[in-house]
């Protein structure tokens, strides 16, 4: 709450840690009212309707980000994507001693899942659609597994179901 960290986006993935500042403590502490608000306003919406308003914004978010603005599989991810782009040619240079896979074969894992995406198209967008995909089902089985956790606690799933949606850091 007191600290942010960001990290660049350039080659080196840099670190850095500030401080909020007193701005973001005071929007902090003025947001509490409001989120009181709508956790007593939850007991009048059904968790099914909860999550189907939820997943279809994210949705129709996730779908305008991916068609709207142009992003690039960068560092890990795209070294992965682009080799994925390699493999399903023939081209397996970065397996050879001393390249990529060789020194981070952890990797080889989404290399693979991405040669099964490239196999079904070569643009971008599909990883981006699929993973939009992935998370609105890691959403569904997260509230799934409240109700089977807490069957008796109706609200404490509907929380969790509107901090699965509020919190997109995946968007």
């Amino acid at each position: 709450i007191i600290f942010q960290n960001t990290i660049s986006f350039d080659a080196h993935e840099v670190s850095t840690v500030y401080f909020n500042g007193a701005k973001f403590i005071l929007l902090l502490l003025l947001s509490i009212p409001v989120l009181y608000t709508v956790i007593r306003l939850l007991k009048y919406v059904p968790e099914n309707v909860l999550f189907a308003i939820g997943a279809v914004l994210y949705l129709v978010v996730g779908c305008y980000l991916i068609t709207h603005i142009q992003m690039q599989l960068r560092h890990d991810s795209g070294i992965c994507y682009w080799n994925a782009l390699n493999y399903v040619k023939g081209n397996f240079t970065y397996l050879q001693k001393g390249d990529y896979f060789y020194m981070y074969p952890h990797q080889l894992g989404l290399a693979s899942y991405d040669c099964l995406l490239v196999l079904m198209s070569d643009n971008q967008n599909l990883v981006f659609f699929v993973n939009l995909l992935w998370i609105l089902l890691a959403d569904f089985f997260a509230w799934r597994t409240m109700v089977l956790l807490h069957a008796d606690k109706p609200l404490l799933r509907k929380i969790v179901l509107l901090l699965s949606f509020l919190f997109l850091p995946n968007l």
